[in-house]
């Protein structure tokens, strides 16, 4: 069904973005501000300071996800995972 392809795509979207979030060094940590940012923006009905907040949160997902991709290709036996599985590498853990 159309709900259960949708939650397909979600779920693979959250996945590549906690593999990304652990393979950034600043983590999450490094995007709560913006996050805040949007949500006052929100709350104060301020559409195109929400808009701007969300611009800059993408932007750097996309610089994260690059930066991510251009190390795995660089360092490919060191993105692997420890069991072949797909897990976190052990150093991660």
């Amino acid at each position: 069904s159309m709900v259960r392809a949708l939650a397909d795509v979600i779920d693979a979207a959250l996945t590549v973005s906690l593999e990304l979030t652990l393979e950034t060094p600043a983590g999450h940590g490094a995007s709560l501000p913006l996050h805040a940012a949007v949500l006052h923006a929100i709350r104060g009905r301020d559409s195109a300071a929400a808009a701007g907040a969300m611009t800059m949160l993408i932007d750097d997902a996309q610089r994260d996800a690059f930066a991510a991709m251009a190390a795995a290709r660089a360092f490919p036996r060191q993105m692997e995972s420890s069991d072949g599985q797909g897990n976190a590498p052990d150093s991660i853990t």
